[in-house]
């Protein structure tokens, strides 16, 4: 089954394929979100931006950036994959 890309209203998307960590620092400098994800689960962001993302097991997440897919890849090490949103 292919999953549609989120509403482009949402800053950002992270949908867990496998299970995975996430932790996502907003704009103002709190934590938005620190948790396991599991397969299936999805969280998004649509207000104060810029992110600080981090996700475990990069290979096991899409992510999406104002509806457009966003690659990890780059962004990993030892399968830890760090960026910000902005």
């Amino acid at each position: 089954m292919t999953q549609v890309a989120p509403d482009s209203s949402k800053l950002l998307v992270i949908r867990a394929n496998d299970e995975t960590w996430i932790e996502v620092i907003n704009g103002s400098g709190g934590v938005a979100v620190q948790r396991v994800l599991r397969a299936g689960d999805n969280v998004d962001f649509s207000a104060s931006p810029p992110y600080r993302v981090v996700v475990g097991r990069a290979d096991a997440v899409e992510v999406y950036v104002r509806g457009q897919p966003f690659d990890v890849t780059p962004h990993a090490r030892n399968s830890v994959a760090r960026f910000e949103v902005r």
